[in-house]
């Protein structure tokens, strides 16, 4: 409940990002959109209908997801229930087009079962299918992320707590909690400046090297920042992590 009741910053900008995680699904989207709408107009006249829930579902988590994606380190997850409301519409539709009594409808073809596929690759025009190849690459890296932040003694600073977890690490600091605390003035944000400047971390992970983050940074302040590129140094980088050792 506390990690729950956390304060964070909201920014008005990133609802208005929510566009780049929608637009991929601009047709499931306005399929969905328009099936919902007509369920509520219809529901009115007949005063119930069955799929009057799934309607709300869909317009209620699309709604919630767009506003709740303005709150800082927000990400895609805030869509989850949307992207389900969404597939569960699609199978509705595609239920429909298959009991359909529409005689070109019934005569069947290739296409019919094509349409299943067709939908799936709408979102994938966007983001291609990850392909098994990448992701042993991706495994192995991390394997060897893990091992070397395993190999050095005392605490570890992660910017991704579970690498931390998976080395034996203790959890010591949520980066991006502590940020949020320092910026509302609720945490002193040189004692973890002062630890980085002493060393006394035997690692620090991050996404990606300091010196190519974007500033301000959600998970660390550019004090913190500073001290890491002044007092350490890369020993490992790869597509996805940094690691610093002390210099």
């Amino acid at each position: 409940m506390a990690q729950m009741l956390t304060p964070r910053g909201y920014s008005l900008s990133r609802v208005l990002d929510s566009s780049r995680i929608l637009l991929p699904l601009a047709v499931p989207l306005i399929l969905a959109g328009a099936w919902s709408i007509h369920q509520l107009g219809a529901s009115r006249m007949r005063r119930a209908s069955k799929m009057r829930v799934v309607a709300i579902y869909f317009l209620l988590s699309l709604t919630l997801g767009v506003a709740l994606y303005g709150g800082g380190g927000t990400t895609v997850n805030m869509f989850f229930d949307c992207f389900l409301a969404i597939a569960i519409i699609l199978g509705i539709l595609l239920d429909r087009i298959w009991q359909s009594e529409i005689q070109w409808l019934q005569k069947g073809g290739a296409w019919r079962w094509a349409a299943p596929l067709l939908l799936f690759q709408v979102p994938c025009a966007d983001i291609p299918p990850v392909h098994l190849h990448p992701l042993r690459a991706a495994a192995k890296e991390y394997r060897a992320e893990v091992a070397l932040i395993a190999a050095e003694p005392g605490p570890v600073l992660c910017e991704s707590p579970l690498r931390c977890y998976d080395a034996g690490k203790p959890y010591e600091i949520d980066p991006f909690n502590s940020t949020s605390l320092v910026r509302l003035g609720k945490l002193d944000g040189r004692v973890l400046v002062a630890r980085i400047t002493r060393k006394e971390f035997g690692a620090i992970q991050t996404y990606e090297p300091v010196g190519e983050m974007s500033r301000p940074s959600e998970r660390f302040t550019d004090e913190e920042l500073n001290a890491i590129e002044q007092n350490y140094r890369i020993a490992l980088q790869d597509s996805k992590c940094t690691i610093y050792l002390p210099r």
